[in-house]
């Protein structure tokens, strides 16, 4: 599932470790216990496009907020996304399978 990339993380969270990383103000290690992970998943995270679960995004998102001012706005952006995936994961999320009724249909 993982592929090496040389342009960095694909996902808002990976990109925004990647920053908070390079801001040099925070280390793998300092980080890796935040998230409640090893130092090597946040290797990867950074690294290679291995998904961070949903948990971590949360705990990630809510660090940044408290302790990195300049990235305060990309941490609620990754806060919401990851609220957002947790409840439709969860199926408090309603999915429908088409357009709403009373929207018109297109007759060509």
């Amino acid at each position: 599932m993982s592929r090496e990339s040389g342009r960095g993380p694909k996902s808002r969270s990976g990109r925004l470790l990647k920053l908070v990383l390079d801001g040099g103000k925070f280390s793998a290690s300092a980080l890796a216990q935040e998230l409640c992970v090893q130092e090597s998943d946040i290797q990867s995270y950074v690294t290679t496009n291995v998904a961070m679960p949903l948990k971590q995004q949360l705990c990630l998102a809510l660090f940044v907020i408290e302790h990195v001012p300049a990235l305060v706005r990309d941490g609620h952006a990754l806060k919401s996304q990851a609220a957002a995936a947790a409840e439709f994961e969860g199926g408090s999320t309603t999915v429908h399978s088409g357009p709403p009724e009373k929207w018109p249909s297109k007759t060509f």
